[in-house]
């Protein structure tokens, strides 16, 4: 599997609030990440103040395959 093929099937744009505010107000409730940290402590990524999940992350605008260390 190559990158170009990942990109064929996964898309990560929000849906249009316009023409489908019912995914688009699913997928920015359920699936973005933060804001959290000391406004929100008891978000389930954040333990003793710190982020646990290596959030957030840099902006990436190509997918990258990395190798998994087991």
């Amino acid at each position: 599997m190559c990158t170009e093929d990942i990109d064929r099937i996964i898309c990560a744009e929000l849906p249009d609030e316009d023409t489908d505010p019912l995914a688009f107000e699913t997928v920015t409730r359920h699936m973005i990440h933060g804001p959290y940290g000391t406004d929100v402590p008891y978000a389930p990524c954040i333990e003793g103040n710190k982020y646990t999940k290596h959030c957030p992350k840099s902006f990436c605008d190509k997918t990258i395959i990395e190798k998994m260390v087991l």
